[in-house]
């Protein structure tokens, strides 16, 4: 059985880090396989990293996607017919193809499952239509896919339930765990105080995507220095003088905070360690998540997470969260500081993120599954041609 993984859509952010850590496990346990074949776009990382690995089988793509679309429906399947491929396994998202091209989907994309919620609420006119049309073709695409693969649980009951997908050609694989990032585990209440900073450090890992409430969080710190003054916030963004990071700067002014909120750059995955060892809590106030590396990191690097009450945030954390009212930044300030008071409470959120983590697979055991299912949407289809081939 001949493969194409497809990683055309990984450019950058968490998709892409899942991404790198499922071609690096890959390339780890099926080295030199000769009938893996990978659609990766020019210059980005995953690119860099399967070059590196000697592999031969490497298909480029652009990084613009209306040329990559372009690319997929013109090129695509003649190189797929070329190397006889037999099944496809785009990562994230849905290639382009003809129905007759058998193609395996990843999906993380939350907002399509739960109508109800306004996730683009912060947009409006072209911005809200091009995200529209982007949603429906990726409904249309998940449609149209052989086998669609869920890291959500909820997300996997819903396609069936709103879209009529069929759970037979569905399966829930969890998010893995990156063995290289295992750091050693807090047993007891004293070592958080020995960790813990004299400024309590509160990490909000994410760029500026509006769903994740990035821009209250100069409001969040005006809150918070109500209560208590020996905090910071550290924001992952770049200082690129972009609308975003002026603005955000604005808002840092108004509430005259600016001695209590740092941004501090994008952060490189080699960097993540370092990161954790120096912050105290984990904040994620987004809207809606498939999943988030957030709260993997978390329970891995031992540090208490406050996260958006909701369905899905309660369906994945259940205990080894603090939850709060997103919409309200006394709420938020007032759950970060009752942990920031109590090392008891915070080791008790580890415990609870420590546990959670034993339920999810290696990298290894999540690939193994990923194969396994792609091997029987495979042989399923091969099956079923050969029944209709059959002449009563």
């Amino acid at each position: 059985m001949k493969v194409l993984f497809n990683f055309s859509t990984l450019k950058k952010g968490g998709g892409q880090n899942v991404g790198i850590n499922f071609i690096m496990a890959l390339m780890t346990i099926y080295k030199n396989r000769k009938d893996y074949y990978f659609l990766v776009p020019y210059n980005s990382s995953v690119y860099s990293i399967i070059r590196e690995s000697g592999s031969k089988n490497i298909i480029l793509c652009s990084r613009k996607p209306i040329i990559r679309i372009l690319q997929e429906l013109l090129f695509l399947p003649s190189i797929i017919k070329k190397n006889k491929i037999d099944i496809i396994y785009t990562y994230f998202g849905f290639a382009l193809l003809s129905k007759k091209f058998l193609q395996v989907c990843g999906n993380a994309v939350s907002n399509i499952f739960f109508p109800e919620i306004n996730f683009w609420s912060e947009y409006k006119g072209w911005k809200l239509f091009k995200r529209r049309i982007i949603d429906k073709y990726r409904i249309w695409g998940m449609k149209r896919a052989d086998g669609i693969i869920f890291e959500n649980e909820m997300m996997m009951a819903r396609a069936s339930k709103i879209y009529g997908i069929d759970p037979q050609k569905t399966i829930f694989i969890k998010p893995s765990i990156n063995e290289l990032k295992k750091v050693r585990r807090i047993k007891n209440i004293s070592e958080i105080e020995k960790k813990r900073n004299l400024k309590i450090k509160i990490l909000v890992l994410c760029g500026w995507q509006r769903h994740k409430n990035v821009f209250k969080i100069p409001e969040i710190a005006s809150e918070l220095k109500n209560l208590f003054e020996n905090f910071e916030i550290l924001f992952t963004v770049p200082k690129d003088n972009s609308k975003d990071y002026l603005y955000f700067k604005k808002m840092i002014s108004y509430y005259k905070v600016d001695d209590f909120v740092r941004t501090i750059g994008v952060i490189e995955k080699n960097m993540l360690p370092k990161l954790f060892e120096e912050i105290d809590i984990v904040l994620l106030m987004s809207k809606l998540e498939s999943f988030s590396n957030n709260i993997i990191e978390a329970w891995m690097y031992g540090k208490p997470l406050v996260i958006t009450d909701a369905e899905w945030s309660r369906t994945i954390c259940k205990d080894s969260a603090a939850y709060i009212n997103r919409d309200s930044p006394k709420d938020i300030a007032k759950v970060i500081f009752k942990i920031s008071k109590s090392s008891e409470r915070s080791f008790n959120y580890i415990l609870e993120g420590y546990k959670e983590l034993g339920t999810y697979p290696s990298t290894k055991e999540k690939i193994n599954a990923e194969l396994l299912f792609i091997k029987r949407i495979y042989e399923n289809k091969k099956n079923m041609e050969r029944y209709s081939s059959i002449k009563l």
